[in-house]
């Protein structure tokens, strides 16, 4: 099925710009994971700022541990160590206690508020920290002592002390830290923050009171490294997790943000359709101002053109394409050849308008100065037959009727105003009043019947056809018995293109000429016209012919055999 114009140039630019929507679609795609990456990373970013203030708090109680370590009145444990150690608390609020002890975790000077229950617990602490290979002068955040319970956190460092090795260890308020590990507003409502040791024991948890963020194995911790990552494992309840880790400075923990991936990739559905939607707009309306322009400038002028030319192939040659000065260059050049082409051909129109007009005019009066030279020569005939004596006027009156049939075919071809065709009804018409008349009262009555719409013929068959009848009906009225004998003649269509004529009457059949020039003259019409005369019986005579002049066997010449 054939589509518009207009159909295919919708079709047309969309295909033209699907190649840009996928472009925006993909871009939106990218740039939504982008957005993931973006999450990922402000997660480890914020991690690594927990990791970094808690580093910050322990850099500060590490200057007061290292002092204090490097003070030998400390180192000693005399008299002057409780007043250096409570100087040193008074530092910072933070600050609740201090505790020195020996190789053996004997608690050798204290200041502050030291729980007497647990300096045997502090006193351990500090014995395993020297039983450890950490070197001399490094302070550290130990991870046992950050525990929900625990009110306080212990920062402490191995020193050289007279007699052997000795362990300082600052008490600090574990408030201050949960400061610092608290993320921010609303971060932690389905995930959990954490501090995890090596091998992935939760030393402090913060956030989700429930389990589910735990990994369902331990997490690659590199105490080595400095750097901050990110990794995605499935936790322990089926859902993945993001899990941000961040080493904190000065100690053996990591700093543990863990988000659900579904938090993550959650689609930000008002961004992206803000990012579709500025594209897609743009494509709908570069396609509109484009299909609108084209519209403009092509489609409504050759709309015009079509309807000027619909109207010229109606035979309408007055149409013109107006408004070709606003009109595209080539456009205004088409419509303006179509006009000077529409101007031609309607004066040519016009021209053989008037030529066929002439051309008409000269037929009908060459016809009507034949039918008057056939109804010239009827009358000569009919003079002469006049002065014969009455045995011999029958000798003038057939070729006398000969002539007034050739008359009535051109008669009736005058009077219908149809330049070469003849309407068979009026021609039979014709013939059959002329026949009465020229035997007089002596004819029988004729009757003229049609049982088929008016069937029309071209001059060159109408003659042969109009003297066929002629010759038959001469010789049928020129019985003894005629003027008893009613004759009845009948038109019908048997078929789109052949018909018949039927002329009844009692015994009809036998007044056919069989011999002589009446019999010549009757086999020489229906040679010509390519018909088949019939006898029904003995009271009807059949002219079986087609209307098409194609089927006409030697138009205007007739033949008479020897």
């Amino acid at each position: 099925m054939r589509q518009s114009l207009r159909s295919r140039l919708v079709l047309l630019l969309l295909l033209a710009n699907l190649p840009a929507a996928a472009l925006a679609i993909g871009a939106t795609l990218k740039a939504q994971s982008a957005t993931v990456t973006a999450r990922e990373r402000a997660s480890v970013q914020e991690a690594e700022l927990i990791a970094t203030r808690a580093g910050l708090t322990l850099g500060i109680a590490e200057g007061v541990v290292d002092t204090l370590a490097s003070n030998p009145a400390v180192a000693s444990g005399n008299a002057a160590c409780r007043t250096i150690l409570e100087d040193s608390l008074a530092l910072r609020p933070d600050y609740v206690g201090i505790v020195v002890a020996d190789d053996q975790g004997l608690v050798i000077c204290s200041a502050g508020e030291v729980d007497e229950g647990k300096v045997a617990r502090h006193s351990s602490l500090l014995r395993a920290l020297q039983a450890q290979p950490t070197d001399i002068g490094d302070t550290v955040f130990l991870p046992e002592s950050i525990h929900t319970q625990e009110k306080t956190v212990l920062a402490a460092r191995p020193f050289e002390r007279e007699g052997g090795r000795g362990a300082i260890g600052l008490l600090i308020k574990r408030a201050a830290f949960d400061k610092i590990f608290q993320p921010g507003e609303g971060r932690l409502s389905n995930g959990a923050l954490a501090l995890v040791r090596s091998g992935g024991i939760v030393v402090s948890q913060f956030g989700s009171a429930d389990e589910k963020w735990r990994p369902s194995r331990p997490l690659p911790m590199d105490e080595s490294s400095q750097l901050p990552t990110g990794l995605t494992f499935a936790a322990s309840g089926g859902e993945e997790f993001f899990y941000a880790l961040a080493p904190v400075r000065g100690t053996m923990t990591n700093i543990v943000l863990a988000t659900p991936s579904s938090i993550l990739t959650k689609p930000d559905w008002t961004s992206i359709g803000i990012a579709l939607l500025a594209p897609l707009l743009m494509l709908v309306l570069g396609i509109g101002a484009v299909f609108a322009g084209v519209d403009r400038l092509v489609l409504q002028w050759i709309a015009r053109l079509r309807a000027a030319t619909g109207a010229c192939a109606r035979g309408d040659y007055s149409v013109r394409v107006a408004g070709l000065d606003s009109a595209p260059l080539e456009i205004a050049d088409l419509g303006n050849s179509f006009n000077v082409m529409a101007s031609r051909i309607e004066e040519r129109s016009h021209a053989l308008e008037e030529a066929l007009a002439g051309k008409n005019g000269l037929l009908r009066e060459l016809h009507h100065r034949v039918k008057n030279n056939f109804q010239m020569i009827a009358s000569l005939l009919a003079l002469q037959r006049r002065e014969l004596p009455l045995r011999l006027r029958t000798l003038l009156r057939v070729p006398e009727d000969r002539v007034l049939a050739m008359a009535s075919a051109y008669k009736a071809s005058y009077a219908t105003g149809e330049i070469g065709r003849v309407s068979l009804l009026d021609l039979l018409r014709d013939i059959a009043a002329q026949l009465r008349q020229s035997f007089s009262l002596s004819a029988p009555l004729i009757t003229l019947k049609a049982e088929a719409e008016a069937i029309w013929l071209d001059l060159d068959r109408a003659v042969p056809l109009g003297l066929l009848v002629s010759e038959i009906m001469s010789s049928a009225l020129d019985r003894d018995d005629a003027a008893t004998m009613p004759i009845s003649i009948t038109l019908q269509r048997t078929a789109e293109d052949a018909m018949h004529v039927q002329i009844a009457g009692a015994g009809i059949s036998h007044a056919v000429p069989s011999m002589g020039l009446a019999a010549r003259l009757v086999s020489a019409y229906t040679a010509q016209l390519g018909a088949r005369l019939e006898t029904v019986g003995e009271d009807m005579i059949r002219i079986h012919m087609s209307i098409d002049a194609a089927a006409q066997a030697h138009p205007g010449r007739v033949e008479l055999g020897s």
